[in-house]
């Protein structure tokens, strides 16, 4: 589904949200994505009740050395949830349930073999500059090490 089927709303202005809006139709779902800039890809995850706005100031400080890739979850934002979709994170959460989230990550040929560190960081939204994140038994840092990768 294209931008031009969908209208932006009124209640978003142009100068706050200056990007072109792609659709994706996902299991009666009507997703929403901002879709900006070139270079390795960035992919901006928002957090519940938020949505892609979010993520503005971070979209336009990067798009120029990243393509910026930020969904709105369904019924958030400008996507629309499927019918029946009734999706909240605490109605499918148990205690100390471990919740697995696999993806894979293709790491170019160019790279070559070794170990590599996958880390995440927090940033100051109007200026791009990184937060400190802390870990557990470890002083704040500018990042947090998710896991180490081996590829051969």
């Amino acid at each position: 589904m294209t931008a031009d089927q969908h209208e932006r709303p009124a209640w978003i202005p142009e100068a706050l949200y200056p990007f072109e809006s792609h659709y994706v139709e996902i299991d009666g779902a009507t997703v929403h994505y901002v879709d900006e800039g070139g270079g390795p890809p960035l992919l901006l995850l928002h957090g519940n009740p938020t949505w892609s706005f979010l993520y503005r100031d971070i979209i336009i400080g990067l798009r120029d050395r990243y393509r910026c890739i930020a969904p709105d979850h369904p019924g958030f934002g400008l996507s629309r949830a499927a019918p029946g979709y009734g999706y909240t994170p605490t109605s499918r959460w148990y205690p100390g349930e471990i919740i697995e989230d696999a993806h894979l990550l293709p790491i170019p040929a160019a790279v070559g073999s070794g170990s590599y560190r996958l880390v995440v960081g927090l940033y100051d939204l109007a200026t791009v500059t990184p937060l400190p994140v802390a870990q557990t038994g470890q002083p704040p840092a500018q990042r947090a090490l998710l896991t180490t990768l081996e590829s051969r």
